[in-house]
Order: structure tokens, then sequence, then C-alpha cells
């Protein structure tokens, strides 16, 4: 059953429960003992409210069902492009001379450490000086 004629049938289930709380003749105190029929209808309205979750639960499923396969193959093709970058760069540090690989080091420092104040609420101030960070 798609989610538009679960929402439907679960709202015409909830207006019929509305309906027989209205209707029915148990206007108690709170403090009264509840009847056999009130128990029904507050067990009723939680299995609606379950339903009501299971269907959201369902169009989400759904949603990123549609979503990985849409853009699946998209994916795959920017992670092997990634990958491959990323082995670009491991053979280019590898063949990289001493002053180069410290050179790469520092801006990596940099920009690792500027991640990370990115991700802080308040981050201390900071002055960059030469690929140095320092406080």
């Amino acid at each position: 059953m798609d989610p538009e004629t679960a929402d439907l049938i679960l709202a015409l289930q909830w207006q019929d429960l509305e309906h027989v709380k209205m209707t029915s003749k148990g206007k108690g105190r709170e403090t009264d003992v509840l009847s056999d029929a009130d128990v029904a209808i507050q067990l009723q309205q939680q299995e609606f409210e379950q339903a009501g979750y299971q269907i959201a639960d369902r169009r989400m499923a759904e949603s990123i069902h549609r979503a990985v396969l849409d853009d699946g193959a998209s994916v795959v093709i920017l992670a092997s492009k990634e990958n491959q970058a990323a082995d670009d760069h491991s053979l280019a540090y590898q063949l990289a001379s001493p002053t180069e690989k410290a050179a790469c080091d520092r801006h990596l420092a940099v920009q690792l450490n500027l991640r990370s104040l990115q991700s802080t609420p308040h981050p201390p101030s900071l002055t960059l000086e030469d690929d140095n960070i320092s406080w």
C-alpha cells in the first residue's frame, strides 16, 4: 500500500475514534477508574500513533532508497576519482625532495588546524605566520 493511501486510511480511523470519544457516555472524573471502553480508546490511539510513525519511517526509507538508486553511480565515480587523487598525492609525496616534503607537511598541519578550529564553537584567536600557527 502506498503511503498516501495509508495516510488516508489512518486519518479516517482517527476521525472515527474521535467520533466514538465524543459520543461515549464515560464522562467521569479523573479519579474514576477507566471503563473498558476508555481503555480500548486509549489503546487504539496508541496503535494509530505507532501506525503514523511506521508510515513516516516507510516514507523515509523509500526516499533513501530512491536517493541511493539515483545517486549511487555518481557517488561511485566521485569516490573513484577521490581515491585516484589520493594515490597521485601519495606518489608525488614519495617522489618529492625533503624541502618539498617539509613544505607539504606544514601546509597540511595548517589545513588540519584550521578545520579543527572551524568545528569549535568559540575558537581562540590565532595568527598565521609562514604556515605556522601561533596561539
